[in-house]
């Protein structure tokens, strides 16, 4: 099957955009997904705090039967945006530190790079291994 994102129009305007299309094999995205393996999980989890402390207190709007009224989007908003403030600078750098996307250089002078190069490779800061995505 033909994914969308590979047609010759997607590749075409990718191109003319000045970037290259990188197709990332099943089985890999923990590998090249920081914000994934890094950053989601505790900002997930600062969020849910501050729901559950949104929660807990006693001024919430209640309905008639005395239950907490559903959360406003506004206060979604805020609480999204008090988690993300909340995550420390070092948290963000560390999930692009972990695993770095890049080209494979040239391996000779009939092997030129150009921006339908298809040879990648992931460089992992933990163990220093590199994989060719080929």
């Amino acid at each position: 099957p033909v994914s969308g994102h590979i047609t010759d129009r997607v590749k075409k305007a990718v191109g003319n955009a000045g970037c290259d299309l990188v197709i990332i094999s099943g089985g890999m995205m923990l590998i090249l997904q920081p914000l994934d393996v890094v950053l989601n999980k505790p900002f997930k989890d600062r969020v849910r705090l501050f729901y559950n402390e949104w929660m807990s207190q006693d001024d919430n709007p209640k309905t008639p039967t005395g239950r907490v009224k559903r959360v406003s989007l506004s206060t979604v908003a805020q609480l999204v945006n008090d988690a993300w403030h909340e995550l420390p600078t070092d948290t963000v750098c560390e999930a692009f530190s972990k695993r770095i996307l890049t080209p494979l250089p040239p391996t000779g002078p009939n092997d030129p790079q150009d921006a339908d190069s298809s040879d990648w490779v992931v460089v992992s800061s933990n163990d220093d291994e590199a994989r060719d995505l080929r």
